[in-house]
């Protein structure tokens, strides 16, 4: 009777056990999927916005297919493309190359011109490979299509392949036109910017030296600036880099020239309105200095000015700045008897005192 009970006792201890493992082995299935065979790659889309800190800076390609480029941003390109070959942008046959999303090491987009410093930041934009008028051109930008670079520009003759070919900077390429209209005696907005290109001019007389002139044969960084008036006839307009100077040259040889920045009388009712907000920066920095009320300081001559860099004009010791051609205006204030100058950007953003 006894071996029968632990016969039985026996023989549930059995199949318990083995019920207690069928069921953990269940559980364990359920909570462990069986692993793919291949991996799923991954999707990969651009960020909406900037990427600070990566060790590593690698291009992420994303498509071949211009829609995956916002329009803003091919808008851009396209319209640089048409300034780099001197037509209309509807009048171009383009073809997409190849396109893809980069961050780029720092703000030079890949493109780092000589002489110039770049924050060491990581921007994110694309790189786009155009074809037009059988030429392949290499465009970089940010994410926002501002910032448009040129970086392959084909074989042009007269540019540099170490320099930014087609950032002329607007308020200078404005300042040009208006400057050309004035010797013209039309209004700037007659006349249309066909080209406006970087140029490595082979002397100081800009490419376009006077038969009774001499001139040195020296590099001279510049621009050459194509205009088209109302009735069609175009205009060759050679300029330097800062655009203190400009040539309108025609078969070689000067028609006429001048200057874009002019220096004005005393008086702020000499002021056009647009360097208002500078005038009013520059006569607060005097008032700071100088301890004295509006109605001391006077204006006594100003003139419009490309400054080379970020200093505009007046570096300080131990300081660095960007290497980036800056619009602005050089005002002189008398004020108590002494003379203050001032330097400011083209909106009235900065002001340095120069010669207190």
């Amino acid at each position: 009777m006894r071996a029968r009970k632990c016969g039985v006792a026996r023989w549930v201890m059995v199949c318990l056990g083995v019920g207690l493992v069928l069921a953990l082995t269940a559980c364990a299935g359920a909570a462990t999927p069986p692993l793919p065979t291949t991996a799923p790659s991954p999707t990969l889309t651009p960020p909406q916005g900037g990427m600070r800190g990566l060790p590593n800076v690698t291009p992420t390609p994303v498509s071949t297919d211009e829609g995956k480029v916002p329009p803003k941003i091919m808008d851009a390109v396209i319209a640089r493309l048409a300034q780099v070959v001197g037509r209309a942008a509807g009048d171009l046959k383009v073809e997409v190359v190849e396109v893809e999303y980069v961050e780029w090491p720092d703000s030079s987009l890949g493109c780092p011109q000589r002489g110039r410093m770049y924050l060491p930041v990581v921007t994110p934009g694309y790189r786009i490979v155009l074809m037009a008028n059988g030429q392949q051109y290499e465009f970089h930008t940010d994410t926002t299509g501002k910032i448009v670079v040129l970086c392959e520009p084909g074989p042009v003759s007269g540019r540099s392949p170490g320099m930014d070919h087609n950032q002329m900077p607007d308020a200078l390429l404005r300042r040009v036109v208006r400057a050309f209209a004035q010797h013209l005696g039309v209004k700037p907005e007659t006349l249309k910017v066909r080209e406006a290109a970087f140029v490595e001019w082979p002397n100081t007389a800009l490419g376009c030296p006077a038969p009774d002139r001499g001139s040195a044969e020296v590099i001279t960084l510049g621009y050459r600036v194509v205009l088209e008036d109302a009735e069609g006839t175009r205009y060759e307009i050679h300029t330097d880099l800062g655009g203190t100077r400009w040539v309108w040259c025609e078969n070689g040889e000067p028609q006429a020239e001048g200057t874009v920045g002019v220096r004005m009388g005393k008086g702020i009712e000499t002021l056009p309105e647009e360097a208002r907000p500078a005038f009013e920066k520059a006569r607060a920095l005097v008032v700071e200095k100088s301890g004295l009320g509006e109605d001391a300081i006077v204006l006594e001559a100003w003139e419009s000015v490309m400054w080379r860099d970020s200093s505009l004009g007046c570096p300080e010791p131990g300081k660095v700045y960007l290497q980036v051609l800056t619009p602005g205006y050089r005002f002189v204030f008398r004020a108590g008897g002494a003379t203050y100058e001032v330097h400011t950007d083209e909106r009235g953003r900065s002001a340095v005192m120069c010669k207190p």
